[in-house]
């Protein structure tokens, strides 16, 4: 058992549960409504930054199913 490996993994664990903590601090003092991104936010790396998925659409506004061609 390698004790400096060990002690490396905990010192990375321990980064990311304070950048956890403060991320959880930081939404607790901005309340509950928030219509937009925080200015905070994009102090955050792009890999923790959480991802907005759109739904695709074709024209017409209908929604395109990726499962199928269309064809019957």
């Amino acid at each position: 058992m390698d004790l400096a490996k060990v002690l490396q993994q905990l010192h990375e664990e321990l980064e990311n549960l304070n950048a956890a903590i403060s991320s959880l601090e930081r939404l607790q003092e901005a309340g509950k409504h928030r219509s937009r991104e925080q200015e905070w936010m994009g102090e955050l790396p792009a890999s923790s930054r959480p991802v907005r998925k759109r739904k695709k659409t074709a024209g017409g506004g209908r929604r395109v199913d990726s499962g199928s061609t269309g064809a019957s």
